[in-house]
């Protein structure tokens, strides 16, 4: 015996549905119909909802992306012009000085006598052997015990002291320097402000060789430059200390000496420290050897060190940030 065939229609005869008269199922099947098109358009509707929110939510944070490099971007350029104002200052400030000394130093033959001040009788030597002079006085000098306090010595220094009458007025207009100061090749050191220098350093200290002198000699500063050294902590207790040089020269362009300057980077400190990025964002200074400069309280939270721990002048490396990445190196 032949089985029934299976159909859709048979069988959808076969249920209520089948049973309706032709215009109920006509109805039925438009409102099915409807629904099933609403659904279809809902599902598509939803589907490009969402498409549409993705492209905008992408562009969204491509756009705050964009506008946070220019941000950035911006308040870079606008303390890297600030910061580089500052250290262009303090160079000319450095070649003004120089040029003074040797504007001085030209003058020798009206200003060497001793009627202002007499390195001969003012000069007094101590019992290392080194030379002093008064504390009252508003420069230090001093030479070490090996020196010999010539003629043509004495002379140099009567003409030196007359910095005395300009250079403590850049002390006094510059809140930033910590002194100024004069080694000459016959090592003796002109000092501002008085310090009692002679009292400080060693018997047998040594101008000539100290690495801010050595940088700025003809032989090391050919083109006798501005000489910058290194960051360091100030041993007297005056923070984050930058030294700049220059080569002093006579009228015969014969090398004199080095004029030099003290200055402390706590403007520079307070400056990036309160730089803003963003919400959370800060800044941070570093040099070319990657010495710290300058790092907000945040900064040592987040890379877990302290003040104590890592001072300005430290250089930044894995040792010192262990919880650095290797991409922020």
């Amino acid at each position: 015996m032949k089985k029934p065939h299976f159909s859709f229609f048979n069988w959808l005869e076969s249920t209520a549905f089948g049973r309706l008269k032709l215009r109920s199922k006509l109805v039925l099947g438009n409102m099915l119909i409807t629904l099933l098109a609403i659904l279809i358009l809902g599902v598509y509707i939803y589907y490009r909802t969402q498409q549409a929110s993705a492209q905008l939510s992408t562009q969204l944070e491509i756009n705050n992306r964009n506008r946070a490099g220019e941000s950035l971007a911006s308040t870079s350029s606008e303390q890297a012009a600030l910061l580089n104002s500052f250290f262009t200052q303090l160079s000319s400030h450095t070649s003004i000085i120089g040029l003074t000394i040797e504007d001085i130093l030209n003058k020798q033959n009206s200003l060497n006598n001793g009627a202002y001040w007499n390195a001969e009788t003012s000069l007094i030597r101590l019992e290392s052997g080194s030379w002093d002079n008064d504390n009252t006085e508003t420069a230090s000098i001093f030479m070490p015990a090996n020196v010999t306090l010539t003629e043509n010595l004495i002379r140099k220094l009567n003409t030196l002291k007359h910095t005395e009458l300009t250079l403590p007025s850049f002390l006094e207009d510059n809140s930033d320097i910590v002194a100024i100061y004069f080694g000459g090749i016959a090592k003796e050191t002109i000092y501002y402000p008085n310090i009692d220098l002679a009292n400080i350093v060693p018997s047998d200290f040594d101008v000539t060789g100290r690495v801010w002198y050595v940088d700025a000699t003809p032989e090391n500063n050919p083109e006798h430059k501005v000489v910058w050294s290194t960051p360091y902590q100030d041993a007297a207790l005056n923070g984050l200390v930058i030294t700049t040089s220059v080569p002093v020269f006579d009228a015969q362009n014969r090398f004199q000496g080095v004029a030099a300057m003290d200055v402390q980077l706590t403007q520079i400190t307070n400056v990036v420290a309160n730089i803003k990025v963003g919400e959370t964002g800060y800044a941070f200074l570093i040099d070319n050897n990657n010495r710290l400069i300058a790092l907000p309280k945040q900064g040592y939270k987040d890379f877990g060190i302290t003040e104590e721990t890592i001072q300005f002048g430290t250089i930044m490396d894995a040792t010192t940030l262990p919880k650095a990445t290797d991409e922020f190196f």
